[in-house]
């Protein structure tokens, strides 16, 4: 695999264009747009990110549509995708750890800890008992937690963070694919505990944490430049669209059960006057 790194505009970089080859396989030429990686964009993944948020809002919205809060896995799938894109060029890289960081703590943490305070606000005038090792949890993070945060949906950032963390320290390797697969070890290796367990979420170990390692295989897979024939591509979506169609059936059908069980089920038992 070779490596070229190409800048243009003059001192300072308008774009990088990386270009690799992979042997005896394919060429893969892609241009990442935006050195920094926040400015890297694709259209495609943003309409996935757009897809999701939808379908979160409309979770939340209507809480009925259950199948709809599945937006929550395709967001880890895609924050797998994006930080193995945009820090491609990041790995082994001197204060590539400690730059990826602060990007990340200053684009969540400000916003979330004034969101946090305000529902902290509002659960002391609703007389909701509000201990400070729950705040101080709610504010760090903590991804071992057994219950929600103050603000309680946001519960998918102690995840986004918790796989921040690793990724973070995964970009003082050098070798791209060895960091990939030891932070995709660590990902499996909770889920599998999760499992074992029965853990719930909020806590790390709810297996969902491993969708971070699926983005990131992804990710991987397109910054090498890997493509699939249009046959096995169109293949791979009419499968991934019977699946969830399949799974929107299901799910309906559970409802719908639910509901018959309900109207059998007497509200309460009557007893007898007595006599």
């Amino acid at each position: 695999m070779s490596l070229r790194k190409s800048k243009r505009g003059g001192g300072t970089a308008n774009y990088d264009e990386f270009h690799v080859r992979d042997g005896a396989n394919r060429p893969g030429n892609f241009r990442l747009m935006g050195m920094r990686g926040d400015g890297m964009k694709i259209v495609a993944v943003q309409a996935l990110r757009a897809f999701a948020a939808i379908g979160v809002v409309l979770h939340h919205a209507i809480p009925s549509l259950n199948a709809l809060r599945s937006g929550v896995d395709l967001f880890f799938v895609i924050s797998g995708f994006i930080m193995v894109h945009t820090c491609w060029a990041e790995f082994g890289e001197t204060g590539a750890t400690a730059m990826f960081l602060r990007r990340r703590i200053i684009r969540i943490v400000p916003l979330y800890w004034i969101a946090t305070a305000l529902a902290l606000v509002i659960a002391i005038i609703d007389g909701t008992g509000v201990g400070p090792s729950w705040v101080t949890e709610s504010l760090l993070f903590y991804p071992f937690s057994a219950r929600m945060p103050v603000l309680d949906v946001g519960w998918t950032l102690n995840y986004e963070m918790f796989f921040y963390a690793l990724f973070g320290i995964a970009l003082l390797l050098p070798a791209r694919r060895t960091a990939l697969l030891a932070v995709s070890a660590v990902l499996i290796a909770i889920s599998a505990f999760g499992l074992a367990f029965s853990v719930g979420r909020p806590n790390i170990a709810f297996p969902i944490s491993i969708e971070f390692a699926f983005g990131m295989a992804v990710g991987y897979a397109y910054c090498r430049g890997v493509m699939l024939d249009k046959g096995y591509a169109t293949a791979l979506i009419v499968l991934g669209a019977a699946i969830i169609a399949m799974w929107f059936a299901a799910h309906r059908s559970q409802q719908h059960g639910d509901e018959k069980r309900k109207q059998r089920s007497p509200c309460h038992v009557s007893k007898p006057d007595p006599a």
